[in-house]
C-alpha cells in the first residue's frame, strides 16, 4: 500500500478512457472517504494496492494543486521530496488531463 500506487493508478487513469468510466461508475454519488474507498477497491481490482486514506490524500493534493491552494504541509512535501511530491509531482497539473481532473473534483 502506498501513495506511489495511487499515483501509478491515477497516471493510468489519464491514459485509459474505459478505466475513467469504471471510476465514474464506482464512485457514483459517493463522497469523501466512501468515494475514496471505491477508488481503492477499483485500484485493487486492477492490481494496485493502496488504502482509501492514501487515495484521499492524493485527491486532496491534486485538487489543492490545481486551485493553487496547497497547504504548508503539501508545499513542503513537494519542495522536500516527500512521498506525495515524489510520486505525483512530475505529472500532476496539466499532464493530469481534464477528464481525470474532473473525476478528482467530483470525488
Amino acid at each position: 500500500m502506498s501513495i506511489e500506487a495511487v499515483a501509478d493508478f491515477t497516471k493510468r487513469l489519464t491514459e485509459d478512457a474505459s478505466l475513467q468510466e469504471e471510476l465514474r461508475a464506482a464512485v457514483g454519488d459517493k463522497e469523501g472517504m466512501e468515494a475514496s474507498q471505491a477508488v481503492a477497491d477499483l485500484g485493487s481490482k486492477h492490481g494496485y494496492s493502496f488504502t482509501a486514506e492514501e487515495a484521499q490524500q492524493v485527491r486532496d493534493y491534486v485538487v489543492a494543486n490545481e486551485s493553487g491552494e496547497l497547504s504548508e504541509e503539501q508545499l513542503e512535501a513537494v519542495a522536500g521530496g516527500g512521498p506525495i511530491g515524489r510520486a505525483i509531482g512530475a505529472w500532476v497539473g496539466d499532464k493530469l488531463g481534464d477528464a481525470v481532473s474532473s473525476l478528482f473534483k467530483k470525488w
